[in-house]
This record gives C-alpha cells, sequence and structure tokens, in this order.
C-alpha cells in the first residue's frame, strides 16, 4: 500500500488516540481512588458511550455535507479544549468527579464526528483491493494503543502527577493537528442534495433496511459488542485477580490480549491475498469466542489464560478487515457518512448495556449461584473450580458458547452469503 497521505493520517490518528487513552486511563485510576465503587467507573463510561450512541446520527449528516478534513480538525480542537479545561481544573485543585462525566460526554459526541468522518476518509484515501490491509493496520495501532497507554498512564501518573498525563495528551493533539493540517490531503466528493435534516438522518438507516445483509451484520456485530462488555471489557481483570490473587497475573493476560492484536494486525497489514468476508468476520470470531473465552472460563493457571487471551485477540484484525470489504463495497460513498453513523449508533448501542449487565450478572446471579451448591453449580464446579471468581469464570462459558454458536448462524445465513455476492459483482 504505496499512500504515503494515508499513512501519516493513520500515524497522527493513532498518536491522537494514545494521548487520549492516556488520559481516560488516569482519571479512571483517580476517581476510582476517590470512591474506591467500581460503579463509579462505570458511570463515566456511560457518559461517555451515551452520547457517541444518541450523537451518530447528527454526525453522518455532518459528515457528507461538510468537507471531511475540516470536521476531523473541529472534532479534534474540541476535545483538545475540553481536555486543557480538566488540565487547569487539576492545577487548580478542583477538579471533580461530574467534571469528567461532563468531559467524557464531550469527548463522546465528538468521537461520533470523528469517528464517521475518519471511516468516509479511508474509503476516498485507500483503494479498494487495500481496505483489508487497512484494517490490518487499524487493529494493529489499536492493539498497541491499548497495550501501551494503560502503561505509559499509570508510569507518569505515578510519577508526576494526573497533570503530566493530561499534558502528554495535549502534546500529541498538537502532533496530530499538524500532520493533519499540513501533510494529509483529503479529496472531497459532491454534497448530497440539501434536505431537512431529519430526513437525512433518516437515509442512513433506510439503506441499511434496504440490504438484508447488512441488516443482519449490523445485529451480529452489536451482540458481539454486548458479549465482549460483559465479560472482556467488565469482569475479565476482576475474575483473574479473584481465581488467581496476583496482580501480575491480571496484567499478563491483558498484556497479551494486546499483543496478539497486534500479531494479527501485522498478519493481516502484510497479507497480499484476497480473502472471503464472511469468513474472516464470522469464522475468525467463531474461533475467538470458542477457544478465547472458553479456556478463559475453564482456564486455572496463567499459562492457559496466557494463552486464551492470544487466541482471543488475535482474530479481532480479521474481523475487522472483514467488515471493511464488505461495507466498503456496498455503500455508495455519497452516503458513507450518514451510514457509517447508523452502522456506528446500531453496532455500539449495547455497550452501555453490558457496561451495567456484566457487574450485575457477576454479583447477583453468577457468583451466588457458584457459591448456593446446587446441582448446577456443582456441574459447572468440574468445568470451572470453585471459590471466589468461579462465577464470573462460568460467564466466560456462557459468552463464549453463545458467541460460537451465533458466528456460525449468521455465518451460515443466506442474507449475509447474499451481502458477499453482491460485493463482489461491484467491485
Amino acid at each position: 500500500m504505496n499512500n504515503m497521505s494515508y499513512l501519516v493520517f493513520w500515524l497522527s490518528q493513532t498518536v491522537s488516540q494514545l494521548g487520549s487513552m492516556m488520559t481516560a486511563y488516569a482519571l479512571t485510576l483517580w476517581s476510582f481512588g476517590m470512591t474506591g465503587r467500581a460503579m463509579t467507573v462505570s458511570s463515566l463510561m456511560l457518559c461517555s458511550w451515551l452520547p457517541f450512541v444518541l450523537s451518530s446520527p447528527f454526525a453522518g449528516v455532518l459528515v457528507d455535507r461538510l468537507p471531511k478534513k475540516r470536521l476531523l480538525l473541529l472534532s479534534d480542537t474540541v476535545t483538545a479544549c475540553g481536555t486543557l479545561c480538566a488540565l487547569l481544573l487539576v492545577r487548580a485543585g478542583m477538579l471533580r468527579l461530574w467534571h469528567i462525566g461532563l468531559l467524557n460526554a464531550l469527548a463522546g459526541a465528538m468521537s461520533a464526528i470523528q469517528c464517521s468522518a475518519s471511516a468516509v476518509a479511508v474509503g476516498l484515501l485507500v483503494p479498494k483491493e487495500h481496505l483489508p490491509r487497512v484494517a490490518g493496520l487499524r487493529g494493529f495501532s489499536n492493539s498497541a494503543v491499548g497495550l501501551l497507554a494503560p502503561m505509559l498512564a499509570a508510569g507518569v501518573f505515578g510519577f508526576w502527577g494526573l497533570d503530566a498525563v493530561i499534558l502528554c495528551d495535549l502534546l500529541s493533539f498538537c502532533f496530530a493537528l499538524c500532520c493533519l493540517l499540513f501533510l494529509v490531503r483529503i479529496p472531497e466528493i459532491p454534497s448530497p442534495s440539501v434536505t431537512r435534516i431529519r430526513e437525512s438522518m433518516r437515509e442512513g438507516f433506510r439503506f441499511l433496511r434496504s440490504i438484508p445483509g447488512l441488516g443482519m451484520l449490523i445485529g451480529y456485530m452489536a451482540l458481539v459488542n454486548l458479549l465482549a462488555q460483559v465479560t472482556y471489557e467488565n469482569i475479565l481483570s476482576p475474575m483473574l485477580l479473584a481465581r488467581s490473587g496476583s496482580v501480575r497475573t491480571a496484567g499478563a493476560v491483558s498484556s497479551m490480549i494486546g499483543f496478539a492484536g497486534i500479531i494479527g494486525g501485522m498478519f493481516v497489514a502484510g497479507s497480499r491475498r484476497r480473502k472471503d468476508p464472511v469468513l474472516l468476520i464470522f469464522g475468525a470470531a467463531a474461533v475467538s469466542f470458542l477457544m478465547g473465552d472458553l479456556l478463559l472460563g475453564a482456564g486455572r493457571s496463567l499459562s492457559c489464560w496466557l494463552a486464551a487471551g492470544f487466541v482471543a485477540s488475535f482474530p479481532v484484525p480479521f474481523i475487522q478487515a472483514g467488515q471493511n470489504i464488505l461495507y466498503y463495497g456496498i455503500i455508495p460513498r455519497e452516503l458513507q457518512g450518514r451510514v457509517f453513523a447508523a452502522v456506528n449508533s446500531l453496532q455500539t448501542s449495547t455497550v452501555p448495556i453490558g457496561l451495567l449487565l456484566g457487574g450485575f450478572l457477576a454479583d447477583r446471579v453468577f457468583e451466588p449461584l457458584m457459591a448456593s451448591g446446587i446441582p448446577l453449580a456443582q456441574i459447572l464446579a468440574h468445568i470451572v473450580g470453585t471459590g471466589r471468581g468461579s462465577g464470573m469464570a462460568v460467564m466466560f462459558l456462557c459468552t463464549g458458547t453463545l458467541g460460537f454458536l451465533l458466528s456460525i448462524l449468521c455465518g451460515c445465513s443466506k442474507a449475509v452469503r447474499t451481502l458477499a455476492r453482491q460485493v463482489q459483482e461491484l467491485e
């Protein structure tokens, strides 16, 4: 892929994402330190996700009507202004939890614009035949950021404090701004005829309804996000801590998940062979659920958990590559802003539910179930063992089984296969 403009764009987005995630992680540490309650962290995450989901349709209208580069610059700048306010509040000793909630809400709304504009920009900068490899680059950078951001944030926060982490975020914004402003040229496409905003927002959802395979794919990804939020994003670290009693074990498995995503992204980015998008999405997801979730639940040693973390994360860039092939292949360029915004809104609509559901199921359902001694608990104990964390381990068994069956059923559906054929005919 010889597209220097996209590579600079990718680098700037990656550096900006690293800075943002460092700040988000440091604010999480600060918030948890203030209250000592996990619900505080979940509530702050909800403050970010809900504005993202709700504002995505409107963001898509803006992306289709206005220059993509200008919108990217605007969203980054507004987010940076919020980050600067956080820095000033920290320096003045006035930062409060409700401030962080407001800043997260602002960042979530701006992220809706940025995600839609970035998705359209990728389609304008990169030829279709290179889109799967772009997914590999994105998978590589997402995993690398996910691996590095917590370590860097914890180190800077521990040595120099919260304000130093926020300053790093602002420096990363300056770097990304300069790259985007002076080194990246995003082609523009003719704007659609001006219609009412509400009608324009509906066009994205209307397009998705017109192609049954797209609706099924989006519904499937929404359920995948729900399962991931219930387990990986909510209870993975608590489960490992409860079962091993070691912070190092939880850190090692988290690092392995990030490392595996990096390797998977490099593999996809370096591949030149054309692959079946249905197999990429549903086959890779089935492997991740079957081998990753089930091993995480049934495992009782660090070596088993490390293997499970690798198998769970390695296929993720392949899923993203398959989505790129289908989405960019079927969505007309003049509709991409609105359609990608609708996709983002629908696919992530289950994230807030998963954030609330994971902790509730662990504390109120599965942990009490495994401690009850009833026949079902005794049967499950042969697989996951007993003691603290065994209920959360059962949750991984549930998500692994449900995710695997869901992947097989959706991957074999006629609607999805028809969508793949339509994309192939349009190339």
